[in-house]
């Protein structure tokens, strides 16, 4: 879009001053003014009626380019600057979109960023990556990160507060980089000449803390319990204390012991014939989604193949009516997951995701692989023995 404009004021009385804020690349910009009769009309009438006040404004003023600051960030002085020697920092972090494929940075202290990007979370040095953790982040659950570079080192610890499963991971490799800076950014990697920050980030940050030293195995444990520990460190800044309140679901646990339950099963895809609708998944549809508070240690036994328009996403994944957001264009969201997951006390529960599920288990008077999968999983619910074996 070549021009870019908008009013400052919200409202104007009679014989009030409005004025037009205008961004172009253009070298002049013309202003005139109309009142708008009606709207385009029928056929060919492409234009509405309007009635000319050009005597009021009519004039050619000079065209600029005028930038803003895009997003927000925290600059953190340190107290005093350091340069070459071996530090740890530590943060926990609520990231908004972490699935994003654009860097988000975390923090950033001179050339040493901590970085998202596509669910991964890596430690760069410029455009250089030293260490990198890959699917490890969920959207809006809280993490604990203790990060650790010098020495000849550079180290992640992640904890996922309140986690379960594969909750918390290290990783380190040997880098010759170390930090130089006076300060700490939080939300940026750097700050471009609008003020902007440079790869911003989405979400919260709370209570980043800089060592001069390796923190004690107890303020490590204490930090990933979601509590501060009792010795602050060289440098803190105690940004708020919102996250307390949040539980953290973990991660999606990868691999399954959950494949003897298709014994006998020999369709790639089961369900797609029924009595209801014509298949096991239609009317109403739940999907497995850990930001949305479904078990990490749930096991995904299958997912819907594809739904039309009139399945469309519900208010929980929107925040304003948009076009484009039925089954046809977010496959990803719009779907029924079928999901099995141990609970507190020996028990199991086994969510069919779509409740016409039922209406295919009697197609081909129940001979069908949908029912031997459901056969299999009411046999092990029901045995003297593990659900799922030995694990």
């Amino acid at each position: 879009m070549d021009i870019q404009a908008y009013f400052e004021e919200w409202s104007c009385k009679p014989g009030d001053v409005a004025r037009l804020a205008i961004s172009t690349p253009h070298k002049e910009v013309r202003a005139t003014l109309v009142r708008l009769v009606s709207g385009p009309g029928q056929a060919g009438h492409r234009e509405g009626r309007v009635v000319d006040f050009s005597s009021v404004l009519d004039r050619t003023v000079p065209g600029r380019l005028q930038s803003t600051m895009i997003g927000s960030y925290a600059k953190l002085p340190l107290p005093t600057a350091i340069g070459g020697r071996a530090i740890s920092i530590h943060c926990w972090a609520w990231p908004t979109v972490p699935d994003r494929e654009t860097p988000q940075a975390i923090w950033s202290l001179g050339d040493i960023a901590l970085v998202i990007a596509a669910g991964r979370l890596a430690l760069r040095v410029r455009d250089e990556t030293l260490v990198t953790m890959s699917g490890v982040l969920v959207a809006k659950h809280w993490y604990s990160i203790l990060v650790t570079i010098g020495d000849g080192t550079a180290s992640i610890d992640l904890k996922r507060l309140d986690g379960k499963i594969n909750a918390h991971q290290t990783i380190s490799a040997a880098t010759g980089a170390s930090a130089t800076a006076d300060r700490l950014l939080l939300a940026a990697s750097g700050i471009d000449p609008t003020g902007s920050p440079l790869q911003r980030y989405n979400g919260k940050i709370d209570s980043p803390t800089l060592h001069l030293a390796q923190p004690s195995v107890d303020s490590i444990a204490a930090w990933h319990a979601g509590t501060s520990p009792a010795l602050f460190g060289w440098a803190a800044w105690k940004l708020s204390e919102d996250f307390a309140a949040e539980t953290i679901a973990p991660d999606f646990a990868g691999g399954t012991p959950a494949v003897k339950l298709f014994d006998g099963v020999s369709e790639t895809i089961v369900g797609d014939y029924g009595h209801v609708l014509g298949g096991a998944v239609g009317d109403e549809v739940d999907r497995f989604d850990i930001a949305l508070g479904s078990p990490e240690h749930a096991y995904l036994l299958g997912t819907s193949t594809g739904l039309g328009n009139e399945y469309q996403l519900v208010i929980e994944d929107l925040t304003l009516s948009l076009p484009d957001q039925g089954g046809a264009q977010r496959p990803d969201m719009v779907r029924a997951d079928m999901v099995l997951f141990p609970i507190d006390g020996g028990g199991w529960v086994f969510s069919v995701g779509s409740i016409t599920y039922g209406g295919a288990l009697a197609w081909n008077g129940c001979d069908n692989d949908l029912s031997r999968l459901t056969e299999n999983v009411l046999v092990a619910f029901t045995g003297e023995g593990p659900v799922l074996g030995e694990r």
